[in-house]
Formats: structure tokens, C-alpha cells, sequence
């Protein structure tokens, strides 16, 4: 799948307004931005232990279907010289490794550093 962060985003967006979150807040980019001087690093994120639990009970409780369902008119029209089922298989592989690793991290106690490379 073409490495499109912002489009997983949006699937995970779709439950924002049902539990009430900022995009900030969900899996992808959530986490509290680390800011440094040096213009030429990724933009980097941290995502407490509290914050990973949270991400972790996130993905465990979305349904992924669900949320496929109202995020697919904005995330699919970029996709579409794809079939529909294949492009709905990798954003569930995304989902699913997601939800292992925050579900591992949080049993761990860990926090998470992300760094994104656009």
C-alpha cells in the first residue's frame, strides 16, 4: 500500500466524534509533538504510557468494519485504480499491526516515539 499516514488517519477519525477525539489523540499521529531546532529532522511525536493504553483500548474496542464504512468516501477516490476489497485489506493490515503493537506496548508499560518522514 502507498504509504499514506493521512488516509489511515481518517479511517481512525471516522469514531473521533463519537468518543470525542482530536485527530491529534487517535493512533496515527497521536501523541505530544517534540519540537527541535534542526529543520531538517522528522517531525517526531511521544506518546506517554497512559497515551498508549489509551490508543491500545482505542483500536481493541473500533470496529474496524464500522469504521471502514464512514471513513471509505474520503479515504477510497485516491485509491481507485484499485479494487475496493484490496484497498479495505491493506488499511485492515495497518489496523491490525497497529492494534498488536499499541497492545504490546501497553502491557509493556512503554511509551511510544514516532517519527514521520514525508
Amino acid at each position: 500500500m502507498p504509504h499514506d499516514f493521512h488516509a489511515l488517519n481518517e479511517v481512525y477519525a471516522a469514531a473521533s466524534s463519537q468518543r470525542g477525539a482530536e485527530d491529534w489523540e487517535l493512533p496515527v499521529f497521536g501523541g505530544t509533538p517534540v519540537h527541535h531546532a534542526a529543520d531538517s529532522q522528522p517531525p517526531f511525536v511521544i506518546a506517554r504510557p497512559t497515551e498508549v493504553r489509551e490508543a491500545a483500548n482505542f483500536l481493541a474496542a473500533a470496529s474496524f468494519d464500522d469504521l471502514w464504512e464512514a471513513a471509505r468516501p474520503k479515504v477510497l477516490p485516491p485509491f481507485s485504480a484499485f479494487d475496493e476489497a484490496e484497498v479495505k485489506g491493506w488499511f485492515l493490515t495497518h489496523h491490525t499491526d497497529l492494534h498488536a503493537f499499541y497492545s504490546r506496548s501497553a502491557s509493556a508499560g512503554n511509551a511510544v516515539v514516532k517519527a514521520f518522514w514525508y
